[in-house]
């Protein structure tokens, strides 16, 4: 009895991942700077797809200053479809200040989290769109 109850939760929580597994793709807007894929810089980034999304999934890019004076990175999200998705994930990134001198590239790794499962197995989501915004700031 035992050993057919640990089955039961087995396969009960393995339909459920099934089911918190997040398709999303985020547009990339830029000010002051531009973003790759790559770090020649050749495959300019407009949007990132990052598949199907279960947990945690990281994506690096390649931030380059176009301009002629040293920035500053900061970087916001925007226009979250569902709006409400941002009540059960977490979007981030590792760039830790400093300056960004005209012509440098500087990778920065992006970081999605799925933090509350139940939420939006509850509120039945399954696709995510959003945008990033990263903006060069003149130092």
């Amino acid at each position: 009895m035992c050993l057919f109850a640990v089955l039961l939760l087995t396969v009960a929580m393995a339909a459920l991942s099934v089911y918190v597994s997040v398709s999303n793709r985020a547009t990339v807007k830029t000010v002051g700077v531009k973003v790759y894929f790559d770090q020649g810089c050749s495959q300019e980034v407009s949007v990132i797809d990052w598949g199907v999304i279960s947990g945690v999934k990281n994506y690096t890019v390649y931030v380059k200053n176009i301009g002629s004076a040293p920035v500053t990175l900061s970087m916001e999200t925007e226009s979250w479809n569902p709006a409400n998705v941002t009540k059960y994930v977490l979007f981030t990134w590792d760039y830790s200040g400093g300056v960004l001198n005209a012509g440098e590239v500087k990778a920065v790794t992006f970081t999605f989290q799925v933090v509350d499962l139940s939420g939006l197995i509850s509120e039945q989501i399954t696709n995510v769109s959003w945008t990033i915004v990263i903006t060069g700031t003149e130092t």
